[in-house]
């Protein structure tokens, strides 16, 4: 979600008043660590630092909000109450808590859910938490993603492309964690290429760059290490997590269409959610979405609905976190917000809505 998708939303319900802009409530926090948001802070903004931004939570953010992000001259994200539920569940968490928790964000299309997940991954990784980041499964499920037959399964998909990309994602977030946790066990990568037991984790992502058909088994060994390793605190955070659960867009070579159990990448993040041989300590946060389903598009945004039965067999006993439509307090905070930035003026504020929020681009 996008703050300017929200107000279009609501712009025939909303009248710009002297009011408004003239209320000096705080809404704009700066930077502030995600550990000390509590609910007296909903409605209010908190800027996350740029590096953090850029290297870990801009694989989540839409080109929507990442626009907005460049008028208001920060990325900031309001506090509401979806997160803080969550975010209060992480705290009570013990040191090893196993099986990892699971929660889910779910709603209409446009609600922040996204943004919501965005929120508690950084609280996560300023946690000290190692993070299992997958932020668009409709990109590996839909598209023109090149398709190879496994080597290692041959009744099975490898995408050398996406999982390459993963590959540096996961580098680009942990990089720390990669060089001080070290492989259980050796590993071999096609006929003679191997990794050593006792080598950092780097060392898998690295073999994965070595060859392209490397790539998506090195996902895999690097997927096992992780959750075979119970001294990890792991947030394995997924939007559009029910894509992994509907039909993909791909055809075999007899044109007949490819299960998605049939994709490498799913069959190594889904065994993550295994209640015994998936991931062992940490919390599984999760988003449903509709934008981008393609081939399965239902009205009905409710868990049961997106998740099916294949999916919620996946996610038993999880918790199930309704993210809602603003409130009029978070709308007039929202406002605020940009009147604190700048771009919102006594004098241009309704005109500015008119000529540049409602005429950002729709499609997220």
């Amino acid at each position: 979600m996008s703050r300017s998708a929200i107000i279009e939303e609501t712009k025939d319900d909303v009248s710009i008043t002297d009011e408004d802009m003239n209320n000096e409530q705080v809404v704009d926090l700066g930077q502030v660590d995600p550990a000390s948001h509590t609910e007296s802070n909903i409605g209010q903004f908190y800027t996350v630092p740029e590096e953090i931004s850029t290297r870990v939570l801009s694989y989540f953010l839409t080109k929507r909000f990442q626009s907005e992000c460049q008028i208001t001259g920060s990325t900031s994200i309001m506090i509401r109450r979806p997160v803080l539920e969550v975010l209060q569940h992480l705290k009570d968490i013990s040191e090893n808590s196993s099986p990892p928790k699971k929660f889910i964000f779910y709603g209409d299309d446009g609600r922040g859910k996204s943004l919501s997940l965005a929120h508690v991954l950084h609280y996560c990784y300023s946690a000290g938490w190692f993070i299992l980041p997958v932020p668009s499964v409709f990109s590996w499920c839909h598209g023109k993603s090149e398709l190879q037959v496994s080597a290692q399964h041959t009744d099975r998909f490898d995408q050398p492309e996406q999982a390459s990309a993963w590959l540096q994602m996961c580098r680009s977030i942990n990089s720390k964690f990669l060089t001080e946790v070290k492989t259980s066990k050796q590993y071999l990568f096609g006929k003679r290429d191997t990794t050593k037991e006792g080598e950092p984790l780097g060392k898998i992502i690295d073999m994965g760059f070595r060859r392209a058909t490397y790539a998506t088994d090195a996902v895999g060994v690097l997927l096992k290490e992780i959750r075979n390793n119970p001294s990890l605190r792991v947030l394995y955070a997924v939007n559009e997590f029910n894509g992994f659960f509907l039909k993909t867009t791909f055809k075999d070579v007899k044109q007949n269409w490819i299960k998605p159990k049939r994709l490498s990448l799913f069959h190594h993040f889904t065994k993550l959610l295994h209640p015994e041989d998936g991931l062992k300590n940490g919390a599984m946060v999760f988003a449903l979405s509709r934008t981008g389903m393609l081939r399965s598009y239902i009205e009905s945004y409710e868990v049961a609905d997106l998740l099916r039965e294949r999916g919620l067999s996946a996610v038993q006993s999880s918790t199930n976190i309704e993210v809602p439509r603003y409130s009029k307090e978070e709308l007039d905070a929202c406002l605020q917000f940009f009147k604190t930035r700048g771009v919102l003026t006594k004098g241009n504020a309704s005109e500015y809505m008119k000529d540049h929020i409602f005429k950002l681009p729709r499609k997220l």
